[in-house]
């Protein structure tokens, strides 16, 4: 685990030349939500001698219930109500802060990717994942736009500016697209992914999956002031290899999503992923890509309960 704080008042105040080095992304609005996830009750502590099963079935489905509330509660469903993830090869390129930082959050980045199913381009690629460190993030982000070295077509100016606007320590922008299961040839604007068939002759609805296109996270450094790389990079991995809802946090459970949480202190706060949220990563990477978004919840859910009740 790194220790390693930084003074991010010398983080480099170039962060628009550099982006406007990157290949712009063109992003497309996500769905985002601002509420926080509701808790359930929790499993009733009363024991019953004489139905051990019974209680253990119950205790069992209690948390079962609670995780899918988790998952509901964090997942950004795509326009086709699917949870998104990454294509089969992510290309990230960390940038805006000491070259240290920016090379410890894109290996701590690789390495939790690794762990929960997602493959990484091994060569020179062109980046669908930016993570870009500014102290003046909206002045940035704005000119940027002005320039045009960044899209967010076809967003509403209303959804441009929620995102623009954001007080956030760190936000996000995923650019989410459907892509058909079945196909002649690679669609323009597809991701690499197996190899597809079109069904011809038939009025049969193709099934898609929902794919995370290209991303942009933006790190406000002087409001990540104080927190540790290790903290801060893991928080990034979780918001980059899923879509997850803009600034979800999860009260009483122990995640990192509630790193920024008000009220949180380094006792009462993980610091880093935790095992809820590696099983959550790791349910998004193994339920059907093409299965309803209520069906892959489940399965999420079901992963999470199997690895946490080990």
């Amino acid at each position: 685990m790194c220790p390693l704080r930084v003074n991010w008042g010398a983080v480099m105040r170039r962060s628009i030349a550099i982006l406007c080095s990157v290949v712009a992304l063109s992003c497309a609005l996500p769905v985002l939500a601002q509420t926080a996830p509701g808790q359930a009750s929790s499993p009733t502590e009363t024991v019953l001698e004489s139905q051990p099963a019974v209680d253990a079935v119950t205790v069992r489905a209690a948390n079962r219930k609670r995780l899918l509330s988790y998952v509901k509660g964090v997942a950004a469903l795509s326009s086709d109500g699917q949870v998104s993830r990454r294509p089969n090869r992510l290309c990230p390129y960390v940038v805006g802060a000491p070259a240290e930082v920016n090379t410890y959050v894109s290996s701590r980045l690789r390495q939790v990717g690794e762990m929960v199913g997602v493959k990484f381009e091994t060569k020179a690629c062109q980046p669908n994942l930016l993570v870009l460190f500014s102290n003046e993030p909206e002045t940035m982000l704005r000119r940027a736009r002005k320039m045009h070295r960044i899209s967010f077509s076809p967003a509403s100016p209303s959804e441009i500016d929620r995102f623009l606007d954001s007080t956030r320590p760190v936000r996000w922008w995923h650019s989410v697209v459907a892509t058909p299961a079945i196909a002649t040839s690679p669609l323009a604007g597809a991701i690499d992914g197996p190899a597809m068939i079109r069904m011809e002759n038939t009025r049969m609805i193709p099934s898609t999956r929902s794919v995370i296109r290209g991303s942009l996270i933006v790190v406000d450094a002087s409001q990540a002031s104080g927190v540790e790389i290790g903290a801060l990079a893991d928080y990034i991995a979780f918001a980059a290899l899923t879509d997850v809802k803009l600034g979800a946090e999860v009260p009483g459970q122990d995640t990192i999503l509630n790193l920024f949480a008000a009220g949180t202190t380094r006792d009462n706060t993980a610091r880093r992923l935790t095992p809820m949220d590696m099983a959550y990563l790791r349910g998004v990477y193994k339920a059907r890509d093409t299965a309803s978004g209520m069906g892959q919840m489940g399965k999420i859910a079901t992963v999470m309960a199997e690895e946490l009740e080990r």
